[in-house]
């Protein structure tokens, strides 16, 4: 160079000596193609359009290879995993359910505690605490008369 600069015709950036260009060159040096959209696109793995596109390197084509029983491991996954939806699926309706059945509970006890609610088997219970009156004053008798055989005097309850 005639004014003692040295170009990088890659970058084309200038430097004092060739010893710098040369180390640019080795280590710095990011070449002048950086900004050039093709080569960017090529560093994504991306192809214009006029440039034909290589063939793809798939890993699934390599799978496939070293898999010969692929499909078959993949339709027993596809049945796992629509047994398992199958089982969400029916154990979700039964919580639904259970939901259900725990809102009417819910509802119903708080109607009780508002207001009574007639009750048409009044008279059945009634029936059934009288039985049981009767069946008290016969077990109240009998502990009368076991007591007053034991201490031999006349015993009173309330």
């Amino acid at each position: 160079m005639a004014d003692g600069k040295y170009k990088c015709h890659d970058c084309h950036m200038t430097f004092d000596s060739t010893q710098l260009l040369q180390k640019h060159k080795k280590k710095f040096c990011v070449g002048g193609n950086i900004g050039d959209p093709d080569n960017l696109m090529l560093r994504k793995g991306l192809w214009s359009a006029g440039t034909p596109s290589p063939t793809p390197h798939s890993p699934d084509v390599e799978y496939q290879k070293y898999n010969p029983n692929q499909d078959s491991q993949l339709r027993q996954l596809a049945e796992n995993h629509g047994r398992q939806m199958e089982y969400l699926q029916i154990k979700n309706r039964d919580l639904e359910k259970q939901r259900e059945d725990i809102r009417r509970r819910l509802e119903e006890l708080a109607n009780k505690g508002s207001k009574p609610q007639p009750t048409d088997n009044t008279s059945q219970l009634l029936s059934e605490l009288r039985a049981q009156e009767e069946r008290n004053k016969m077990a109240l008798d009998d502990l009368r008369r076991q007591l007053y055989d034991i201490h031999g005097q006349r015993v009173n309850f309330m």
